[in-house]
């Protein structure tokens, strides 16, 4: 089932009841408020400072030196279809996207592309996506740091299974935007955002072994015309070569009002 959603709120709403279990979570009851892709934040991402972890640019099954790593899942409204390049996490399922904005925004939704699950040996879908808002800037973003507990997330989502793109597909574009997953952030907490941390923690069959794709992301949301702060994040690129099994232990996800399509 396709939507044209250019100018419509997206696909299927989904309510879910959530438990809080200590995370500072809000439950926000109240349907969540239509975006459209005229709220796109694409020209407020500042994708000189991005950082990325264990995550490697890919066009057709081929790692791409030459593909800046941030415009192969960071794409505009004519590229959002293309499924040619993706960012792929590289050694396990683990993969981390730190996003400065130029200036400071009101974030409303976030929306995602990503492989569907168990379709091939290698690769499996995202299952628990960790968000975080204005990293502090002396603060090293690091796998050890954000497996641990010492610091807590300020919401997380939960990518739905059987969702997204067959990872061994070999077409160019793909125009079913059923394949778009929009996931609204709570009323209130992400209104003041310089930076955005995403945490792809762990996959739907517990294989720390299978990588997985993101083929686009999308932030919707307004600029507030408040400059942002210097968000030069210290960041460490050294993967742990050996995980502890105590750092990957599964977590129960807050699952929020997505929709499904674009």
């Amino acid at each position: 089932m396709s939507f044209n959603c250019e100018d419509d709120s997206l696909g299927i709403h989904h309510n879910h009841t959530r438990n809080n279990h200590g995370h500072g979570h809000g439950h926000d009851h109240e349907p969540p408020v239509p975006t459209n892709s005229d709220q796109s934040l694409f020209s407020y991402i500042d994708t000189t400072k991005i950082k990325l972890l264990n995550g490697i640019a890919m066009s057709q099954g081929s790692q791409s030196s030459t593909l800046d790593k941030s415009s192969v899942f960071i794409k505009n409204r004519d590229n959002k279809s293309k499924i040619d390049t993706w960012l792929q996490s590289d050694t396990d399922c683990q993969l981390v996207a730190h996003l400065p904005f130029t200036g400071v925004c009101k974030i409303d939704s976030i929306i995602l592309r990503c492989n569907k699950p168990k379709l091939s040996e290698e690769f499996d879908a995202p299952k628990t996506i960790q968000v975080y808002k204005n990293w502090k800037k002396n603060s090293n973003i690091d796998f050890n740091t954000l497996n641990s507990n010492h610091i807590k997330p300020n919401y997380k989502i939960e990518y739905p299974q059987n969702v997204g793109i067959d990872p061994t597909t070999t077409t160019e574009t793909d125009e079913d935007e059923t394949s778009m997953i929009e996931f609204h952030m709570p009323k209130a907490k992400f209104n003041d955002c310089h930076s955005i941390t995403l945490f792809f923690k762990d996959n739907w069959s517990d294989d720390e072994d299978n990588c997985f794709k993101l083929y686009y992301l999308e932030i919707r949301g307004s600029f507030t015309g408040k400059l942002a702060k210097d968000d030069a994040v210290p960041i460490v690129s050294v993967y742990e070569s050996a995980p502890n099994p105590l750092d990957h232990q599964k977590v129960e996800s807050d699952k929020p009002n997505i929709h499904l399509g674009m």
